[in-house]
Formats: structure tokens, C-alpha cells, sequence
């Protein structure tokens, strides 16, 4: 209950996993096919590549991290009838980052940008943060319900939030990132 905790907009669109490695190569998979070792392969007609590029992506991290192995994981979009966040071309936002194999929280990413102001556009591409601040589960279930906040124009409604300690842990058992995934109700439509 004294853990410092995070909570950012669950987005409905498609899992991205984007690597860039030491020697500034970048390659892409995604949700379920990186887990076998399976990447995307480049080409202009690929929704994911389109978004890599639409951001400057590989430029934003290589002027962050020159040298640096660092995975980042997000979602792509727009590719969910009824979720396209007003976003008419493919476009990414990202939830995740690990630096040299270190999972590090938009928390601590935000402290660092005092050291290396290049992280600034990382922190510009992720999902909007709702609430920093001790665990309180009847704050996460409010901030799940409503409408989304990444268009900054409420077109649809939230999927919900994810919940993640502000310092990133592993769950007891099973060796997974500590998190909790808050469904709005009306998006299962149960409201």
C-alpha cells in the first residue's frame, strides 16, 4: 500500500516490439511472434514499419541512446474499428522501454531527461499518464471508465488503464513485469 504506483491509458490498437541494438540496427516483431523468434520484415506497405517511420522512431532513439542496446514496446494504430484515436495515419504509442536489458518505468525515464534532454521525444510518444501516486484501486477503477484521452478529444471510449509500479518489479512467481490491466466496464460491455 506504500508502493509508489503509475497508471497510463490502456490504447486498442496493435502490439509493437521495436529493438535497436549496439550497432544502431533496428528490427520489429510484435505480440506473439517475437516470443518465437519471428520479425517483421521490412516494407512500405507493413501498418507497424509505416508507424516506426510516421514517428522517426529509429532517429529518436538513436540520438537517445547512440551505442546503447534498447527495446522499446508500444502499440500501433490505428487498425481497431472504432479506436483510431483521430490518428489517419499509421502511428505509434509506446508503454514500455528497456535500456541495456533494464526495465525502466515513463517514471524514472521522466527523471532521466534531466541528464539527457534527447529522451524528451520517448516521453512525447507514450501513452498518456493518469495518475502517479500510492496505490488507491477505487482511483484506478474511476481512471479506467470514460472516454480516451490520446486524442486529447474524447472520440471513443477507454479500453481502461494499466497499473505499474513506479520502480519496475517482477511478479513473485513466473518472472513477468508487475502490472494490472483495469477494463473499462463498457468496453466488455457490462455498462
Amino acid at each position: 500500500e506504500d508502493e509508489e504506483f503509475f497508471v497510463t491509458e490502456k490504447i486498442h490498437a496493435s502490439q509493437i516490439n521495436v529493438i535497436r541494438d549496439e550497432e544502431m540496427n533496428l528490427v520489429l516483431s510484435s505480440k506473439g511472434i517475437i516470443k518465437r523468434g519471428l520479425l517483421i520484415e521490412e516494407n512500405e506497405t507493413n501498418m507497424y514499419w509505416k508507424a516506426v517511420h510516421n514517428t522517426n522512431l529509429k532517429e529518436i532513439l538513436d540520438t537517445a541512446f547512440p551505442g546503447i542496446f534498447v527495446q522499446v514496446m508500444g502499440e500501433a494504430g490505428p487498425c481497431q474499428t472504432g479506436f483510431d484515436y483521430g490518428w489517419s495515419e499509421p502511428t505509434l504509442r509506446l508503454f514500455r522501454i528497456e535500456i541495456e536489458n533494464v526495465h525502466y518505468s515513463i517514471v524514472q525515464l521522466k527523471e532521466m531527461v534531466k541528464d539527457n534532454p534527447n529522451i524528451q521525444p520517448i516521453i512525447d510518444l507514450w501513452v498518456p499518464v493518469l495518475y502517479v501516486g500510492k496505490f488507491d484501486g477505487k482511483e484506478f477503477t474511476k481512471l479506467s471508465k470514460g472516454m480516451e484521452t490520446v486524442s486529447g478529444k474524447q472520440r471513443h471510449i477507454k479500453e481502461g488503464v494499466v497499473v505499474e509500479p513506479v520502480i519496475p518489479r517482477l511478479v513473485a512467481k513466473g518472472g513477468y513485469p508487475l502490472l494490472c490491466k483495469v477494463i473499462n466496464p463498457k468496453y466488455k460491455g457490462e455498462e
